[in-house]
């Protein structure tokens, strides 16, 4: 039986993700972009022995802000909703 990593900051069940792509320029992202990251997320994950639970989805009106993500210095100017 597989030793379970002890719990700590380091160690947890599992990390969760929420983030977005968009393009520098602004102009719209083809879906076979997040595909391809996706399966790329798959592999790495199922090649270290974990699983991926999730997947991706076009963002909802309420989701979408104008502009970039994150501006020319790194840091966003945009809050959770």
């Amino acid at each position: 039986m597989p030793q379970e990593a002890e719990m700590t900051e380091d160690n947890e069940i599992c990390w969760v993700f929420r983030f977005a792509i968009e393009s520098e320029s602004g102009t719209q992202v083809p879906r076979s972009m997040p595909e391809e990251l996706f399966e790329h997320i798959i592999d790495w994950a199922e090649s270290r022995g974990m699983q991926v639970g999730g997947g991706y989805r076009k963002p909802r009106d309420s989701e979408l802000i104008p502009g970039p993500i994150f501006e020319e210095n790194g840091k966003s100017d945009k809050t959770d909703p």
